[in-house]
């Protein structure tokens, strides 16, 4: 039985299976095999003097137990450590030791195959093996981390699902090679739509799934939305013919739609229904809830600068009496916005994006200029002339005071209050 047992230690150095090399008690490196040296790219000339030299500083308290374990009973049991390479790369291997004659023998196996095959098992786990996205349950999990980080501030996260519009036609027609290529094009483009910090991955079949983290409102999501139809617009080529495709796109929002995965997923999937029951090609947020709030204001955004525009703000002027006399001493011009789906509309709601969206001088332009006009109009009218009171944003008045138009108006009797709100 020991002879057969040294045959296959033999067997086993002689492959290169197993690296060995010999210690004194103390560490210090008294012989290594062919094997051992090739592993770590030392010669026997330059290898280090002691194995501690071999050994990150962060496995020293590893080695210094294997020692102790040796001295007390003779042997210890193989454990996974690193080495180091000359180059000073770290080398995972399976390392145990044996006391022989007042020397450590020392046998090591590389685990280096072994840990790569791990990394690639546990990366197909985790993507998609045709396109190399996330899959399902990474996309899950990322969702999850992204909603715990957020819980406290609230901060929005976005979940898009995509279907491609009649990719079955596609596969039907020019074969499902084709199809598999188109769909790792569309993960390409996919992936040039959005942040780093984002996740796109692929749920099978022709869905996919955006993350968008920590947006700062749901206009954002809109756009990345409108970025994709952009970019899947674009023909795909395929040996020299041209495929055209569309998508339908549901989001859900972070935490209006739910605060957890399977509600944001849930939601977003009948923002996708939706979109594909209105004939495809179109994003839609998901309506019920909270959302309606985050769609009012991405309506108002977009319609902000259209609106100015079309001369859909208006003014109300309201008077200001003296009670002593009660007699009319003055007028306040107080803006609105006569929304054509809406209705009417107060400062509170459309001043704050107008300074996101760097409106706001042009409001205030418009504001003062239409205000000194109606002053002056009154006046031609033959009215008491009446002080009339804008009031300004106060970044905007700081930073601008008023436009060389609104300038030409200032012959009119009037007077100017910086505040911080619209009235």
């Amino acid at each position: 039985m020991h002879s057969k047992f040294n045959a296959a230690l033999r067997h086993l150095v002689a492959t290169n299976l197993v690296a060995v090399l010999f210690t004194d008690l103390s560490g210090k490196i008294l012989s290594a095999d062919e094997s051992f040296l090739n592993l770590l790219g030392y010669n026997a000339d330059n290898l280090p003097r002691s194995i501690h030299d071999l050994t990150p500083p962060e496995h020293h308290r590893l080695d210094e137990e294997a020692f102790e374990k040796l001295m007390a009973f003779g042997a210890c049991a193989p454990f996974e450590k690193d080495f180091l390479k000359q180059d000073g790369t770290p080398v995972p291997v399976l390392f145990g030791a044996a006391l022989h004659d007042e020397e450590i023998a020392c046998f090591v196996v590389d685990l280096s195959q072994n840990k790569q095959t791990k990394e690639k098992l546990n990366h197909l786990a985790y993507h998609d093996a045709l396109t190399d996205l996330p899959n399902q349950v990474l996309f899950k999990d990322r969702l999850k981390q992204a909603i715990a980080l957020s819980r406290r501030s609230d901060q929005l996260q976005a979940v898009l699902l995509l279907n491609l519009d009649r990719f079955k036609t596609i596969n039907d027609s020019l074969g499902y090679t084709a199809g598999d290529r188109l769909l790792q094009s569309v993960a390409q483009r996919l992936t040039s739509c959005v942040r780093e910090s984002d996740t796109v991955a692929r749920f099978g079949g022709d869905e996919f799934a955006i993350l968008l983290t920590q947006i700062p409102r749901a206009q954002d999501a809109a756009n990345v939305a409108r970025a994709i139809k952009q970019a899947l617009d674009q023909a795909f080529l395929f040996e020299d013919q041209e495929i055209f495709v569309s998508s339908s796109i549901g989001i859900s929002l972070y935490p209006h739609d739910g605060r957890d995965t399977a509600g944001l997923l849930k939601n977003a999937g009948a923002a996708l229904d939706r979109a594909k029951a209105q004939g495809g090609n179109n994003f839609q947020f998901y309506t019920a809830g909270g959302t309606t709030r985050a769609l009012k204001q991405l309506v108002l955004e977009s319609n902000l600068r259209p609106g100015l525009e079309r001369s859909e703000f208006i003014i109300h002027y309201q008077p200001q009496v003296d009670v002593r006399g009660f007699h009319l001493v003055g007028m306040e011009a107080l803006v609105r916005w006569q929304h054509p789906s809406l209705g009417l509309l107060y400062p509170n709601e459309f001043v704050p994006l107008a300074e996101d969206n760097g409106l706001i001088i042009s409001l205030g332009d418009w504001v003062m200029r239409t205000a000194c006009a109606q002053n002056q109009l009154w006046q031609d009218e033959g009215l008491t002339p009446l002080t009339l009171s804008v009031n300004f944003q106060h970044a905007s008045f700081s930073n601008r005071l008023l436009s060389p138009t609104s300038l030409r108006y200032l012959k009119t009797r009037i007077s100017i209050r910086a505040g911080l709100n619209w009235s």
